[in-house]
């Protein structure tokens, strides 16, 4: 999923739409830090590494305590 930094932007919503097309064989491997305009990072639940990106859309992201 992307633009999840939108206005109205929900992860659960999405994940629950693409699970009822789908089934619910469709799991995250990422989760996000924040929603909207908070929305900053997210979480890889394959490595279990959080990434924080810079504001600004540059696309440059540190890795963060979980």
């Amino acid at each position: 999923m992307n633009k999840l930094d939108r206005e109205n932007a929900d992860f659960q919503r999405a994940l629950q739409s693409l699970q009822e097309t789908f089934g619910r064989t469709v799991i995250p491997v990422h989760l996000p830090i924040g929603k909207e305009s908070d929305f900053h990072g997210v979480v890889n639940l394959i490595t279990m590494k959080a990434y924080e990106f810079e504001p600004g859309g540059q696309g440059k992201g540190k890795t963060i305590p979980i």
